[in-house]
């Protein structure tokens, strides 16, 4: 069929009602007067009349399923007007899509209000991935009893002359914004209605703006309802408006019913040259009921796809969406300023007052609860504190006591608005403990209420019975015009008692020395290159040359499917990196969407391009105990089929790649989850592993979780992660080793190695599985990875270091990247190529006169070569592998 053609048979009645069909209602055929009026007479410009209405749906329809090409988008344009009305109503065209065995879906295409003294014209755009048996168009909308009058239908393919808008001014450098004024996405505040917008699986409908408080923003919004599974949400095409080798920011203003919480995606479909599928994120947002929230993203395509779907999804089937704007817009490139400090005063406690020597002095009760003091707190500072507060002074053993608390957050505050400055990390460290309400252990953090908004500063589960250490780290990168700390956590009428409460500027940097030593004790081995002739005698006073080629501590990034196409990213990832972990191609949401339906291919390929180049690999992972990380299909089975499914997943996946993967996290954040143990009972995660070590014996299992060793979640600390290793061990499962995600903000030396020396304590190899942090600017960005990879490396029970990503629109998380969008490695990339330089080992020297040359040197790959006086030269390649006694090199010449 010609591209170019209206795809709508008879479209303007000249063949009469040839091909259209009433739907329950009655037509006819009329001709418009000059005065704009309707006869029975024949005319040039013919039009249809619907009427005897009794419903809104009722209206003239076309089937178009025979004429529709797959993969193309339409654009359509349909010029109505009403009559029998004085009042103005709203006239829709919809699409029915029909297919045997399936219901009916409903998409509305386009909707404008008519009138009846002019014409009016519907705007939409619709587009198939695949043909549906039945498409049928059909033009609804006014109330019954009101005619509907059609004169001109016309649907034809976005590259049609007739239908084609003009062409986006765009920008041929990469990573520039487009024209201001042009976004991919039509109608992104809803303006228009629904126009360009379709339901995915579900109905979408304009929601009253007097039904939900709109706080300030756009006035319309659009409600998403009878959503049955998690991909079903709110989309647009933005096929031929998306390109590739550009970077896109991506905006959405969401909120939920249904659900206290839940996380809301967006999601981009493309369909590629190939005809293959890729689902990409936009970006996320934990979504809740009470308020509005903004989602962000960035995305970079590497190549402008086929076609091309923006949608927005997530919260399981039940939930509605509420979604107030979602555009997608050319981003800019930014540029990073290295941040002033001004008299930073690090190591100094801002705290007036902290050990209560002078009373109450500079402390109030938050809320209406009661403050008292009394003695009997510990009488040393806690340990995350020691090592970097300057001037300290000494515990007083005192503590106040906040009683009579009617709310959790209620308990002692202090305003420290005059001591903060932008752009420094600060540490928080106090001693905390509850009143023995019966009821256990309860949550205690360290809050800071800033302009409106609170911050976390430290959170530990209380203990009615002992003391408990709160550490946390925060920082700000504007100045705060308010900013209260403050301690809570408990329930209503649980006594909350603090003591030692401080806050200080950390000097990051001013640890590194100290680590740089550890590093030289724990990753550097004596070596000893011993240089003789042929028959065995010393050759002294020859140059010896030592270049390190590799470093073999594991260093590592998440790689994903799409993302390797893009000839930047791999060349930064082969370069710098000897292992990696697939994003999500291994998750049994990935592989198993729907019962049955298993696809590996994903998986297959990474596995294929990893071992083509010598790159070792994680497992990760097996499963996810987060019931938001589990499959709608999943969660529907019995009991026994659940397991029945668990086991097959274990024998498909372990066995499909034994031997090919070193480790696998074989039951995801456990500490936060609990999916798996509550349909199938505490045993079901030892046989996990168990049956896991079975099918391939040389893999190391792990454990796998995150905010271990940052201090701010009370149900994964340290303490409660080893808690739970030991139980599994207890149990019979065979745990290799200690997974910690990483995924940190403002990290604070101290804080890690502390809590790396409590996790040490299980015997098992720590492996960072996720490490990313997060700023947008840069330099700070820098210096938290930094922080970060020198703790691991120093550290002796760490083995290895997985990033969860490097480049801009290839991250989890915004503001994490080492690379930017446009292949430019910026100042955090910068760091770690330092580092990467820094932990390389390279001399050169004189044998002495045993014909020996000692050095010290980083475990990894090395190349010798030894030259006479004569120029004859020899080199040798050697490894230096983890070892107390000197490793020995012979060379013959």
């Amino acid at each position: 069929m010609d591209m170019d053609l209206n795809i709508v048979f008879n479209p303007n009645f000249k063949l009469g009602l040839r091909g259209w069909q009433s739907n329950s209602c009655k037509a006819h055929i009329s001709s418009v007067n000059a005065e704009d009026g309707f006869s029975t007479g024949t005319g040039k410009q013919m039009v249809c009349v619907v009427t005897d209405r009794k419903e809104n749906w009722q209206g003239l329809e076309q089937d178009l399923a025979p004429r529709i090409k797959q993969n193309v988008t339409y654009r359509v344009s349909v010029t109505v007007k009403i009559s029998n009305s004085i009042a103005k109503e709203d006239v829709k065209a919809t699409l029915r899509l029909e297919n045997p065995g399936s219901q009916t879906k409903y998409v509305p295409v386009g909707k404008i209000t008519a009138s009846s003294s002019s014409w009016s014209t519907i705007k939409g755009e619709f587009f198939f991935d695949v043909i549906p048996k039945r498409a049928v168009f059909y033009i609804e909308g006014p109330r019954p009893g009101v005619d509907l009058v059609i004169k001109d239908i016309d649907i034809r393919s976005s590259t049609s002359s007739k239908s084609r808008e003009a062409p986006v001014e765009t920008s041929n450098i990469e990573g520039c914004s487009l024209h201001e004024n042009t976004g991919l996405i039509r109608n992104p505040d809803f303006k228009q209605g629904l126009e360009f917008w379709y339901g995915k699986g579900c109905k979408v409908e304009l929601l009253d703006p007097s039904s939900v408080e709109m706080n300030g923003l756009s006035k319309q919004a659009v409600l998403v309802t009878k959503r049955t599974s998690s991909w079903q949400g709110l989309e647009q095409n933005v096929t031929g408006r998306i390109q590739g080798k550009r970077k896109y920011e991506v905006s959405a203003c969401v909120r939920i019913d249904g659900d206290t919480c839940a996380e809301v995606l967006a999601t981009l479909w493309t369909k590629d040259k190939h005809g293959k599928d890729h689902f990409i994120n936009l970006g996320r947002v934990m979504a809740t009921s009470s308020g509005w929230v903004n989602l962000k993203g960035i995305i970079l395509l590497n190549e402008t796809p086929a076609a091309a779907t923006a949608y927005i999804e997530g919260p399981r089937g039940g939930v509605d969406i509420l979604v107030n704007h979602f555009s997608i817009f050319a981003a800019k490139k930014l540029t990073s300023e290295k941040p002033v400090i001004d008299r930073p005063e690090f190591g100094v406690n801002i705290v007036e007052n902290s050990g209560f020597s002078n009373g109450l002095i500079g402390w109030s009760s938050l809320g209406n609860c009661s403050l008292r003091l009394n003695s009997g707190a510990p009488l040393i500072l806690p340990n995350a504190a020691r090592d970097s507060l300057m001037f300290p002074s000494s515990p007083t053993g005192i503590y106040v006591i906040a009683e009579d608390r009617n709310d959790y957050w209620e308990g002692p505050s202090q305003n420290i608005t005059e001591s903060i400055k932008a752009f420094v990390t600060y540490q928080v460290s106090a001693w905390v403990r509850v009143g023995n309400s019966g009821t256990g252990l309860q949550k205690v953090n360290v809050v800071l209420g800033v302009d409106g908004q609170w911050v976390n500063g430290g959170e530990v589960e209380g203990d009615p019975n002992t003391w408990k250490e709160i550490v946390g780290s925060f920082r700000f990168e504007k100045k705060p015009e308010n900013v209260l700390l403050y301690v809570q956590g408990p329930s209503a009428h649980v006594d909350l008692m603090v003591s030692n409460l401080v806050v200080f500027a950390v000097d990051r940097p001013a640890r590194f020395p100290i680590l740089k030593m550890q590093t030289e004790k724990f990753r550097k081995r004596d070596v000893m290159i011993r240089v003789m002739d042929k028959n065995g005698h010393p050759r002294p006073l020859v140059s010896v040359t030592i270049k390190q080629k590799i470093n073999t501590f594991p260093l590592g990034s998440c790689i994903n499917s799409y993302s390797t196409k893009n000839d930047a990213y791999m060349k930064f990832f082969l370069e710098n990196f000897n292992w990696a972990v697939f994003e999500n191609e291994l998750k049994w949401y990935w592989t198993e969407k729907e019962c049955g339906n298993l696809n590996y291919q994903e998986a297959d390929e990474l596995c294929k391009l990893c071992a083509q180049h010598g790159i070792c690999m994680r497992g990760h992972c097996i499963f996810w105990e987060r019931d938001d990380a589990v499959q709608d299909w999943l969660k529907e089975l019995s009991q026994n089929k659940l397991a029945e499914s668990v086991q097959n997943r274990l024998i498909g996946l372990v066995s499909r790649f034994q031997g090919k993967f070193h480790h696998y996290d074989v039951n995801n954040e456990m500490l936060h989850g609990s999916f798996y143990r509550t349909r199938l009972g505490e045993q079901i995660i030892p046989y996990m592993f168990q049956l896991a070590q079975q099918l391939d014996p040389s893999v190391k299992l792990f454990v796998n979780d995150y905010h271990v060793i940052d201090g701010c979640d009370a149900h994964s600390s340290p303490e409660k992660y080893l808690e739970q290793i030991r139980m599994l061990q207890n149990m019979g499962a065979p745990v290799g080793g200690i997974g910690v995600q990483g995924h940190i903000t403002y990290p604070v030396g101290t804080i890690i190695a502390n809590a790396l020396d409590k996790l040490a304590m299980a015997g098992l190899p720590i492996w960072i599985t996720e490490l990313d942090v997060e700023s947008p600017n840069e330099f700070l960005r820098s210096e938290d990875l930094e922080v970060v990879l020198r703790e691991a490396y120093a550290h002796p029970a760490v083995e290895g270091c997985i990033l969860w990503g490097f480049m801009e629109t290839a991250m989890y998380r915004l503001n994490s990247h080492l690379v930017d969008a446009d292949g430019t490695v910026n100042e955090a990339g910068k760091s770690l190529l330092a580092l990467k330089q820094e932990w390389l080992t390279e001399t050169d020297g004189k044998s002495d006169e045993r014909g020996c040359f000692e050095f010290r040197g980083y475990h990894g790959i090395y190349t010798v070569t030894v030259e006479d006086s004569r120029g004859n030269s020899v080199t040798k390649e050697f490894e230096v592998c983890k070892g107390e006694n000197v490793h020995y090199v012979d060379l013959k010449m």
